[in-house]
């Protein structure tokens, strides 16, 4: 079914959910098997990456990792300032 599903000129192989996980990040978290091993080797073959090596423009990238150390850097401080007493 990957394998055809794959075959469509306009599928996405590197599509993110809303969790940013692509379908390889997600065949990889699934308990091996014959069949993921084969939907893991399909999804490779058409080029499936994992999110993480997407290519991000460099200034959404950089927009992204602020944002991150931001909510970081507010969540310590939310926890220093709850432990401080």
């Amino acid at each position: 079914m990957v394998n055809e599903l794959l075959l469509f000129p306009d599928t996405n192989v590197n599509a993110l959910t809303r969790e940013h996980k692509t379908a390889l990040v997600i065949a990889q978290s699934l308990p091996p098997s014959e069949e993921i091993l084969e939907i893991k080797g399909s999804l490779l073959r058409f080029g499936a990456v994992n999110a993480n090596n997407l290519n991000q423009p460099r200034d959404e990238f950089i927009k992204n990792t602020v944002t991150q150390i931001r909510r970081d850097v507010r969540t310590q401080l939310e926890h220093a300032e709850r432990t401080r007493t």
